[in-house]
Parts: C-alpha cells; sequence; structure tokens
C-alpha cells in the first residue's frame, strides 16, 4: 500500500507548558511531535465514530494497532477522571 504524500499544512500557536507536554508526550511515544499530534486528534475522532478517520487510521496502522490505540486512551482518560491531590 502506497502511502500518501503529506504536502498540506496546518499551523496553530501552543503555550510554552503545552508545547513541552505535547513534546514529553510525543517522545514517549517514539514520534515527533507532528506523528503525535496527528495521531490524537484522529483516534479522539476515531472514539467519537468519525467513520473518515476510522479509514485513514485503519489505512494507517492496521486493525491490531487501533485495539492497542483505543486500549491506551481508555488508559489515558481512566487517569485524567481521578482527582489529583
Amino acid at each position: 500500500m502506497k502511502d500518501e504524500t503529506r504536502s498540506e499544512n496546518m499551523l496553530f500557536r501552543v503555550t510554552k507548558a503545552e508545547k513541552e507536554l505535547i513534546s514529553k508526550w510525543a517522545k514517549k511515544s517514539a514520534m515527533t511531535p507532528s506523528e503525535y499530534i496527528r495521531a490524537t486528534l484522529l483516534m479522539g475522532m476515531v472514539m467519537e465514530g468519525e467513520p473518515d478517520a476510522v479509514k485513514i487510521v485503519m489505512k494507517a496502522v492496521g486493525t491490531a494497532a487501533v485495539a492497542t490505540m483505543k486500549s491506551k486512551l481508555r488508559f489515558i482518560e481512566s487517569e485524567l477522571a481521578e482527582p489529583r491531590n
């Protein structure tokens, strides 16, 4: 399967704290910040049931990887739902 060339740009501003957090999680995930943001946004759309996002993710990573990412997202959501002291 031939990958589609990424030829379009999206530019947006973030705070210093947001940039540091995104960079930290991208590194933990062995991704560039661009890859991490793209994957996170697409998976958010997948979790909301967006059919086009599902197609993009399935094409890029396959069914097994989608299941793994969903599991990781559920874990992150559960961590965020717990109150912090």
